[in-house]
């Protein structure tokens, strides 16, 4: 018995039903899924890590005197000092050698009168310094001794001739020069090698020169020098307090002063404005790059000095010496304005300098700013710098830990530079916290807001 086939009519509605369940679907996947221009806010972290390439700019002045034949420095290369604090002392054009060593003869001269004058006379006091300027006068010899052996081997002569002129003149009173009158001016060779101060027996110093030897008693030469001038300094005036001068020795006075006068004339002191580090080392940019004319950096400076940069110093007819606050500076650099990923206001960033790993620096970021050839992006640190003071441009990696709203970055467009999400209808400036390949991490700028749940895109 044959079964005949039952058709079976399916409602319409079915598949309205159906299309209706997939669209709501995909519709579904569409909106959750991560990615695409289009979606819906989230919350996300993410660590930033990012290798850049820095300019350095410094809170600094720069100290510059007259037109200069030479200069003698007072201090080390790295040497802290204080306000009024002697620096340098400048000889102008027109010094010769031939008045120090005239002025440095009267004063022997002076010295051994009143010697004669004193007779056998004893002074605990003369006594005292004598011991001290003898003990420095030794430590000297030491260190030159040492340092030339270090240089030349066993050049013993030049190490005799070094120490004997130390004990050349017993009483060798350098110029003295009123503070007022050694405020700088323009012009001068800061490079050049300075030459001897105006006092006999007395090494020539150098800013370039290594001054970080150890001397008897673990000074450095530096020091010991200034030291036995000022002995040498006291030891003058006690003399010239304690002896009655006889009209010969007035006579050598008066020559002593006036030719003090005329070498005043020509030489003066340096001394600081502030308190800070002192560099002598220059490199053509102090002038632009400054933490006084932060307004005035662009894309295309730091572009530059990132091109020019060759790691090495430059000479100046002008400055003579740089006074660095070690505690407040600046790296600056700059990313295409195409480009999500830039510093955010307000946000740390550890960085580290290459050539430099074991030191973490902690900057904050300022506000970046859009100009026509890139985003500068400025970190400020306040801390301090250390071997970085005479370092101008780097490789830095900086990393931070950021929380915020997780956008793909395809979403994020821009707006005369400036990053925004398009949200309801509106562009929404963004603030970038942090990004990688796909994704970023973002903040609504202030005056404006963006929450989880929000859609995205068109």
């Amino acid at each position: 018995m044959a079964r005949s086939r039952r058709r079976v009519r399916v409602n319409p509605r079915f598949y309205i039903i159906l299309a209706l369940v997939v669209g709501l679907g995909i519709g579904a996947v569409l909106l959750f899924k991560p990615g695409g221009k289009s979606g819906t806010l989230t919350a996300g972290e993410q660590t930033l890590t990012a290798t850049v390439s820095a300019v350095m700019i410094r809170e600094e002045s720069c100290l510059s005197v007259e037109r200069y034949d030479r200069v003698t420095y007072q201090v080390q290369e790295g040497a802290q000092v204080t306000a009024d604090m002697p620096v340098a002392t400048v000889y102008k054009w027109g010094y010769t050698d031939d008045m120090t060593q005239s002025l440095l003869t009267t004063q022997q001269q002076v010295y051994e009168k009143q010697m004669e004058l004193l007779g056998s006379v004893e002074s605990a006091e003369l006594s005292n310094l004598n011991a001290q300027i003898q003990a420095k006068k030794e430590a000297i010899r030491t260190y030159l001794s040492q340092r030339t052996r270090g240089l030349y081997g066993t050049a013993q002569a030049q190490a005799s001739q070094a120490a004997a002129a130390v004990e050349e003149t017993p009483t060798p009173v350098p110029p003295t020069q009123d503070p007022a009158a050694t405020q700088p001016a323009e012009t001068g060779q800061p490079q050049e090698t300075p030459a001897a101060a105006p006092t006999a027996a007395l090494p020539t110093q150098t800013p370039q020169a290594d001054l970080t030897g150890q001397a008897a008693g673990g000074e450095d030469l530096l020091k010991l020098e200034n030291d036995l001038k000022e002995l040498l300094t006291q030891r003058s005036s006690l003399l010239r307090q304690s002896i009655q001068a006889d009209e010969q020795l007035n006579q050598l006075y008066a020559e002593e002063d006036s030719k003090q006068a005329q070498l005043l004339e020509y030489v003066s002191n340096v001394s600081a404005k502030g308190d800070g580090v002192v560099s002598f080392y220059f490199d053509g940019y102090e002038q632009v790059l400054s933490a006084e004319k932060l307004d005035v950096v662009n894309a295309d400076l730091v572009n530059k000095v990132l091109e020019e940069a060759s790691g090495g110093t430059s000479s100046s007819d002008s400055l003579l010496f740089r006074l660095v606050n070690p505690n407040h500076w600046y790296l600056a650099f700059v990313t295409p304005r195409n480009q999500a990923l830039r510093l955010c206001a307000g946000q740390v960033y550890a960085v580290q300098v290459e050539g430099y790993a074991d030191r973490t620096f902690m900057g904050t970021a300022l506000e970046p700013v859009v100009n026509e050839n890139g985003i500068v992006n400025l970190l400020e640190f306040t801390e301090d710098m250390g071997e970085l003071m005479s370092v101008r441009t780097m490789e830095a990696t900086l990393t931070a830990q950021a929380s915020g709203l997780e956008v793909p970055l395809e979403a994020i467009g821009f707006s005369d530079g400036v990053p925004v999400l398009e949200v309801e209808g509106a562009q929404v400036p963004l603030d970038i916290l942090s990004a990688d390949e796909d994704t970023a991490i973002v903040a609504a700028k202030e005056g404006s807001t963006l929450q989880t749940g929000m859609r995205y895109g068109k």
